[in-house]
């Protein structure tokens, strides 16, 4: 009995101290003063900095490709368009996944009718999430109708890095080599056999 009781008091102190000091354990040293200091978590970027980040990514893809001025002009066109074609489409699918989510909150419907009321959301959800891709297929080959063979060659060589990157990596490639305001990848690494 004194045994087990000192086992779990052990048990018990190793975790709480854990805890406690978890947040004591500092994720870098100030260069002045040599002294701890705390971790702070990332900040989210702001609109415009995302807006500037993204811009950077199209010149440095349009530089990558070797596109003209005309294709940068008809490019910058093309992908206006499929935001203005998209933007309904993200707007119908936010609106479904709102009504998934209400739908199982609602404590005043009995399970059997939530799981039913969700299936038939989710069969709508399914059908705009063909939409967005078809939309977005539809864009890639507006795209590449204005690329030169060579461009295509190298579009495609770049499509293929990119998903070499992510299959080593578990998240997309971009000059930071990560998403915007994230240091880690959103989900886990996938594993992949060969």
């Amino acid at each position: 009995m004194k045994k087990q009781f000192m086992t779990i008091a052990l048990a018990v102190t190793i975790i709480f101290g854990g805890f406690l000091s978890a947040e004591a354990v500092p994720c870098k040293v100030g260069a002045a003063d040599k002294m701890p200091v705390k971790c702070e978590k990332p900040q989210k970027p702001t609109p415009e900095e995302m807006k500037a980040r993204m811009e950077k990514r199209v010149e440095e893809f349009n530089k990558a490709l070797g596109l003209t001025d005309e294709q940068v002009a008809k490019a910058k066109q093309i992908r206006e368009d499929g935001h203005a074609k998209m933007k309904p489409l993200i707007e119908k699918k936010r609106a479904k996944l709102d009504e998934i989510r209400a739908v199982m909150d609602n404590d005043d419907l009995s399970v059997k009718v939530q799981d039913k009321k969700v299936e038939d959301l989710r069969l709508q959800l399914k059908s705009i999430d063909q939409d967005i891709r078809q939309a977005r297929r539809d864009n890639q080959k507006e795209f590449e109708a204005i690329l030169t063979p060579e461009q295509k060659v190298k579009l495609n060589q770049i499509k293929e890095e990119g998903k070499r990157h992510f299959r080593k990596n578990g998240m997309p490639m971009g000059p930071e080599k990560f998403r915007p305001g994230y240091g880690a990848p959103m989900m886990p690494k996938p594993k992949y056999e060969k």
